[in-house]
């Protein structure tokens, strides 16, 4: 997968530059649930608490395990103060931005991928090139601000043929994204397999 920030680089600079696809690129496919959940800013910690609470009793209860879950937000503070109110909630988990050192980071991803943690709490900047095997869950508890990236997250899961969830906190500004996210879904449901494609591919099918 291509970096946005480097496709657009090599648009500048190259002329006619020619792009190799196998499959879809930034499109994901029906192999990812979509749920979109309005509320407000108050009320956002105490719905993923919900969400991921209820995941644990599941699995507690004899179901399947809970799955690796990425959870993004819009800030590096928030970023931290979500991960350390999920583990107070005995949900562990942990943060990853930016402003963690190398050492921090590293651990974090590390103990997510073996499962040791169960949710990643990430800002966009930090989670670029993320490539972990197995998540099975991707929240917005902060919803991007362009469709483009709401691709780009929830992509990180329902990959290789497997099923995947994105659940996706809004509110009243979030409006004009969500309307796209909902125009996209009815699209996908009717078998438009680019109803989620951005950028250049989006601009071939029109």
């Amino acid at each position: 997968t291509m970096p946005r920030e480097i496709e657009d680089l090599a648009n500048v600079y190259l002329n006619h530059p020619v792009t190799v696809k196998v499959g879809a690129v930034s499109t994901p496919t029906a192999n990812v649930a979509q749920t979109l959940e309005r509320t407000n800013d108050g009320g956002k910690l105490d719905l993923l608490v919900a969400v991921l609470s209820e995941e644990m009793e599941r699995s507690k209860g004899g179901g399947p395990p809970m799955q690796l879950t990425v959870v993004f937000t819009d800030r590096k503070s928030k970023c931290d103060d979500v991960a350390e109110a999920l583990s107070e909630d005995g949900i562990p988990a942990v943060p990853l931005h930016g402003g963690l050192s190398q050492g921090e980071r590293e651990m974090a991803l590390r103990d997510f991928s073996a499962g040791t943690v169960k949710v990643l709490v990430a800002t966009d900047v930090a989670s670029r090139g993320l490539d972990i095997k197995g998540i099975g869950h991707v929240v917005n508890m902060d919803l991007p601000k362009t469709f483009e990236d709401y691709v780009h997250r929830i992509g990180r899961t329902g990959r290789a043929g497997t099923k995947g969830r994105a659940t996706s906190f809004w509110t009243d500004r979030d409006s004009f994204l969500v309307t796209q996210i909902k125009t996209a879904i009815a699209e996908l449901e009717k078998g438009n397999t680019f109803a989620f494609a951005t950028g250049k591919e989006a601009r071939q099918q029109e």
